[in-house]
């Protein structure tokens, strides 16, 4: 990410890296060049920044138990079927 004009800043434009609500997989190259499924799974998987927010809110409302977790992961499946199934099946072909 790049921001030009900020005040403070160490260099102009600042180079910060990735964007705060951006997702990036990182991963061992011997466990990628293993595993061809999570490698292109991991490839395919993305996230929309309202899906990553709305999880995060729910985890600062308190439901940041394990259990709480598992059950958004599981409420999102079954709301986006389609586009799991999609990844699931990039990732098998690629094994």
């Amino acid at each position: 990410m790049k921001n030009a004009g900020m005040i403070g800043a160490v260099s102009d434009p600042l180079l910060s890296g990735w964007s705060a609500s951006d997702i990036h997989v990182v991963a061992n190259s011997d466990f990628l060049a293993g595993n061809p499924a999570a490698k292109m799974l991991f490839e395919v998987m993305r996230l929309e920044l309202p899906t990553v927010a709305q999880q995060n809110n729910r985890m600062n409302q308190g439901e940041d138990l394990q259990s709480d977790i598992e059950r958004h992961v599981d409420e999102w499946i079954a709301d986006n079927q389609a586009i799991w199934d999609g990844w699931i099946e990039d990732a098998m072909n690629a094994a």
